[in-house]
């Protein structure tokens, strides 16, 4: 029986778009240049990696869970996901042969799209070059999007030390027929890292400055760069792609819930348009609606964002400080908490079975860019970019009910709150509050080098997942380095 291996798994792909290629797989067959004959069918090459993308094996959950999950921000004791829970994520689990097989999949796809656009573009004159490079833009950044969250979770964290240990293997050329079957080892962290940074690069230059929702634009690449940069720990890069973010057409939406309940917000830029077509869909509002929050995210997140000085302030003049990322009713019209902070609503919008996935906003570019200004010493600028966050979520009210206009003057931080370590602290509280259930929790952890969990530190074998069974069967250049 086949499993899923890398080698099968591509040539598994045209199923999933539409009919002529799935005749075509009947014969295992399947030339670019006969599969790709106009724009129109790369067009539909593209929409259907977007949906390899969006759904629950890769961003429409997993992506984002799993960090949770084994991160310990959030728990869910269901079926093969207690294994992650528990950080004892088995090479059996379907949830790790999903996500790895789905993003092959996805991969596969986006470079028979790069193979075929210069052969496309030859026969069809009407085939503008804008058109090209936006079509090559976009099939680069999902590739890069997609090994980004390879390398993360199957892989160590990135450090100088880590950058030539076994990372995941890089398929950068279509598989098009059985001749071409191959079984790729493992590329180094390095050399995945450097691969997702050309590809981002490269996209930029033809994703569009503005693109509609779902879709990227050339700041969803360059927020990527950062974002990359920034996990590398290369303060200076990450700094000067996250500014280059902040100096774009992007703002913070008004709330945070405006964010997760407005569709297209200024503050989006990149989310993966969900899809509810699938009635067993068991999308991120399945998932998070089922986990419970980890109480020391309450405790030492939601509850620990004042300092005691803001605390005494107010309760001096009978004000109160709402936080409207966890007040639960009293001021939030969509709460993103329930009442007994066990579970989040971020996913829970009451319109639609499936939710956009959010994987890249402004706020988390401004708290990016926050981090790296504390680390280049920048610590009025840190301080700055981190009380726009807070401001944008706090709500002062007076003792009678009433609101007052501006939080910042009661709830803002100031250089003298911090020594450059406490300032530090603050910002990773901050990130962990506004980002919860957002994917980058256990990123978060590796990248600061912090313990994950008692005695799990974070370069600790058990905070990666195990390439599948499935996969080592078929391809022994997939071995496990000692010690890994």
């Amino acid at each position: 029986m086949l499993r899923y291996a890398l080698s099968v798994i591509a040539l598994m792909l045209p199923l999933f778009s539409c009919t002529r290629w799935v005749e075509l797989t009947a014969t295992d067959t399947l030339l670019t240049q006969e599969a790709f004959d106009t724009r129109q069918e790369l067009e539909s090459a593209l929409t259907g990696a977007y949906s390899l993308v969006r759904g629950e094996d890769l961003a429409g959950r997993n992506w984002l869970l799993l960090s949770d999950l084994m991160a310990g921000n959030a728990s869910l004791n269901c079926c093969e996901f207690q294994e992650f829970t528990n950080l004892q994520a088995s090479p059996f689990n379907s949830q790790v042969e999903a996500l790895w097989a789905a993003s092959y999949r996805a991969v596969n796809q986006l470079n028979q799209i790069l193979a075929a656009v210069d052969a496309v573009a030859e026969a069809d004159p009407d085939f503008s070059v804008a058109e090209q490079e936006r079509i090559k833009g976009e099939a680069l950044f999902l590739r890069a999007a997609i090994y980004f969250q390879l390398v993360q979770y199957f892989s160590l964290p990135y450090s100088e030390e880590n950058r030539d240990s076994m990372g995941v293997p890089l398929v950068l050329e279509p598989v098009l027929d059985k001749d071409a079957i191959s079984y790729p080892p493992r590329a180094s962290i390095g050399a995945v890292y450097a691969q997702i940074e050309e590809d981002l690069q490269q996209s930029r230059k033809g994703l569009p400055d503005w693109a509609p929702s779902g879709k990227p634009g050339k700041s969803a690449a360059t927020a990527y760069l950062a974002k990359v940069a920034f996990q590398q720990r290369r303060w200076v890069e990450a700094d000067s792609w996250a500014e280059e973010v902040l100096n774009s057409y992007h703002q913070l939406a008004e709330t945070p819930q405006d964010f997760f309940r407005e569709e297209g917000s200024s503050e989006e830029i990149w989310c993966t348009a969900a899809s509810a077509d699938n009635p067993n869909y068991a999308g991120l509002n399945w998932a998070y609606s089922s986990a419970y929050v980890h109480p020391d995210l309450v405790e030492n997140g939601y509850q620990a964002l004042l300092f005691p000085r803001h605390q005494a302030t107010l309760e001096a003049i009978g004000y109160r400080a709402v936080d409207l990322r966890s007040d639960t009713g009293f001021l939030a019209r969509a709460p993103l908490l329930s009442a007994d902070f066990t579970s989040t609503f971020k996913y829970e919008d009451g319109l639609e079975l499936g939710d956009d996935a959010p994987l890249l906003r402004l706020a988390e570019i401004l708290l990016i860019r926050a981090e790296t200004a504390a680390r280049l010493g920048q610590v009025d600028e840190a301080i700055e970019l981190l009380n726009q966050i807070r401001r944008r979520a706090f709500r002062i009210v007076e003792s009678n009910g009433a609101l007052l206009p501006d939080s910042g003057p009661w709830i803002d931080y100031q250089s003298q709150d911090f020594s450059p370590e406490a300032l530090l602290a603050a910002i990773a509280r901050e990130r962990r509050v506004e980002l919860a259930f957002e994917g980058n929790y256990l990123h978060d952890l590796t990248r600061r080098r912090q313990e994950v969990r008692p005695g799990v530190d974070w370069n600790h074998p058990r905070l990666r997942l195990p390439i599948p069974q499935g996969e080592l069967d078929a391809n022994p250049n997939l071995a496990q380095n000692p010690g890994y």
